[in-house]
């Protein structure tokens, strides 16, 4: 048996073994030094004979080959497992329809979390070369966008019934607009009927979404309807200017999915009053997107 002792920094001494068969290796080196140059060049200041150099050396090699082999399969899984998180642009490509990729990413969310979680921890790895600064970076990073996602994108308000989920918001709760134009949209699942139950649910989440009044008349009111509704970028299916009616379909950033959208304007005796509704062509609830898109679109027109 071969002993020799290689100075450690901050962390004493410790004792390298060495026989022709094998190496024991029982040092703890401070993590901001990088073990295998470290250990590589002092185990050749040694006095060891030279075939336990060899040694030390290549069981140092190896232990950091096997350590590679292990990030790129980690790495590897980690990529295959965020993957239903990506199928929201898979329906932007036609892939699939809106409601597959959303129940997709909803199927293997506990997967793709574990999933993402894990590449950004090696990824922290790869960057700091540190356990502790990615630990602490990592737990950081998730207890951020975990909050955020708690508190905002998983909270919309429940209604009196106790139950989330509502695909159908007007500014007019007692006589909505109608739809004419988009009545056989493709891909609708949702039917147009706003009856008392979405009444009240709508009127406990989004007490704030009114009609609007305007000191214009009904010609100079869809002018500038139809400008903020162009801003917005909503797709125009049918322009009724003589009647006050405008259809279009607004599309959701992430799984594209299709949210119809009609505006009414009504001539008043001192002016005009425009209403909107924003249905969703199909799912049960559109996480008040609804209601946000009126709200966008009755602060775009009040700023004219």
């Amino acid at each position: 048996m071969y002993v020799s002792k290689i100075p450690l920094p901050r962390r004493g001494i410790k004792e390298l073994h060495a026989d022709d068969d094998k190496v024991y290796l029982t040092i703890r080196l401070d993590e901001e030094v990088n073990f295998e140059k470290y250990v590589i060049s002092n185990t050749m200041k040694t006095s060891l004979p030279l075939k336990a150099k060899y040694l030390i050396i290549r069981r140092i090699i190896m232990q950091g080959k096997h350590k590679a082999i292990l990030f790129r399969v980690l790495l590897i899984l980690s990529l295959i497992g965020i993957l239903p998180l990506l199928a929201g642009p898979g329906t932007a490509l036609g892939l699939w329809e809106p409601i597959s990729g959303f129940r997709m990413t909803m199927q293997y969310m506990t997967v793709s979390i574990v999933s993402a979680a894990l590449l950004l921890a090696l990824l922290l790895q790869w960057r700091f070369r540190n356990i502790r600064k990615t630990v602490k970076m990592s737990v950081l990073i998730i207890l951020i966008f975990g909050s955020g996602y708690y508190l905002g994108i998983n909270k919309e308000p429940e209604d009196l019934t106790g139950l989330r989920g509502i695909h159908d918001v007007s500014t007019d709760t007692i006589n909505p607009p109608e739809f004419i134009t988009l009545l056989d949209a493709p891909g609708r699942r949702n039917d147009f009927v706003y009856d008392g139950r979405n009444r009240m649910r709508q009127l406990a989440k989004f007490p704030w979404v009114q009609p609007i009044t305007s000191d214009m008349d009904k010609e100079e009111a869809f002018d500038l309807a139809l400008k903020v509704a162009s801003d917005l970028n909503w797709d125009f299916a049918s322009l009724d200017k003589e009647n006050g009616r405008i259809e279009a379909t607004d599309y959701t950033k992430w799984f594209n999915f299709h949210d119809d959208v009609v505006i009414r304007i009504l001539e008043l005796e001192n002016g005009s009053r425009i209403d909107l509704r924003s249905l969703s062509r199909v799912g049960g609830s559109d996480h008040g997107l609804g209601a946000m898109r009126i709200m966008r679109f009755t602060k775009a027109f009040n700023q004219q």
